[in-house]
Formats: C-alpha cells, structure tokens, sequence
C-alpha cells in the first residue's frame, strides 16, 4: 500500500535524502517540513497518515517540541536518529513516537515501519473508542443505578420493580432510560417529584 508521509527535521539536506528514500520505498512524500517556527501552525493543518521525524544529533530541543504537538493533535510517529541513549527514547515514547529507526534507514526497514505504524495507530484510535464507548456506558449505568436506588429507599420496592417504574417513564416520555434517571435524580434533587401522579 502507498501511505502519505510527512517528513520533518531540521537539516534540509538530510530531509531530502530522506525524501528520496521514501518515495523508493513505495510511499509518497506529502511535505516536508523544516523544524522552524512555522511548523507549529503547519502542523495543526497537515493530514498526512504518518510522520517521520529526523531527529538532530545534538540535543533534545527539536523532538521536545514534536512531543508538545502530539498533545495537541496526534499523528502516527517514525522518529529517525542517530540516538540510542535512554534519555532520548524517554522523551520519543513521551511524544508518543510508534518507532524509532536508527539512521540510517534502509528503504525496506522504512517501507516496512511505515505501514506497521499505520496500522498500529489504526488499531490504537479503535481501542480509544471502544474506551470511551465503554466509559460512557459505565457513567449512564451509574447514573440508572442511582435513580434506581433513590426509587428503592423512596417508595420501598425491589430493584425490579424501580427498574420498572423508570421504564415506565421512558414509554410515557419518549426519552432514553439514562435522561429519564438523569431527571428524575435533578428533580429529587431540587425537592420536586417527576414520578409522582
């Protein structure tokens, strides 16, 4: 498959000899990107599936604010060095790097950590919606649970039969179980009582 790649750095000689090296690896070079202060607003725009940042041999100044940009809006990330100390992969898994090649890159490795680090990111973006589905689930459980326990201390019924009662509610108003326990819970709340009549 052919994936659009974004290359940044700060050397423009090594971006375009990397540039060359993408394209021969079978993908195409969507932009390339000096590490200026531009790149910032460049990057809050760009739409490419993967970045491969060349990092600079001195110094952690240029992959600290890749790390800052990540936060803000994240892309797939190949960090390409010359680097292997621990301080510099502490600061690539802090810019949520999904690899780190060390320079230089043969065009197979690259082709290869491209397309594995799409589908990564693919299967991360899925993951964090399945959380947050989930999470949202959990939160509208808590919320019918509450309700339902208000109803049971209230009226002293079982946990079927406040089920019920709010489901009762959900036919007569339309609304979805969780807006039903959530008004019932606001009301309660304020003194008033939705399910009384």
């Amino acid at each position: 498959m052919n994936f659009s790649v974004c290359l940044l750095g700060g050397n423009s000689v090594r971006l375009k000899k990397y540039s060359a090296i993408v394209k021969d690896s079978g993908h195409q070079c969507q932009e390339v990107m000096l590490l200026s202060g531009a790149f910032q607003r460049t990057w809050l725009n760009i739409k490419p599936q993967v970045i491969c940042f060349l990092s600079d041999e001195i110094g952690h100044g240029g992959l600290k604010r890749v790390a800052l940009m990540q936060k803000k809006i994240f892309h797939p990330l190949i960090v390409l060095t010359r680097r292997t100390d621990q301080a510099f992969l502490c600061l690539a898994d802090e810019a949520r790097a999904l690899a780190c090649l060390v320079c230089p890159v043969d065009k197979n490795v690259l082709g290869l950590t491209i397309y594995q680090a799409i589908n990564t990111a693919q299967r991360l973006q899925k993951l964090e919606k399945k959380i947050k589905g989930n999470y949202k689930s959990l939160e509208e459980r808590k919320i019918i649970s509450r309700a339902q326990g208000v109803l049971m201390d209230r009226e002293k019924v079982d946990e079927k039969t406040a089920l019920s009662i709010l489901m009762h509610q959900v036919m007569l108003s339309g609304k979805a179980l969780v807006m039903v326990a959530r008004d019932f819970l606001a009301q309660t709340e304020q003194g008033r009582d939705l399910l009384a009549g």
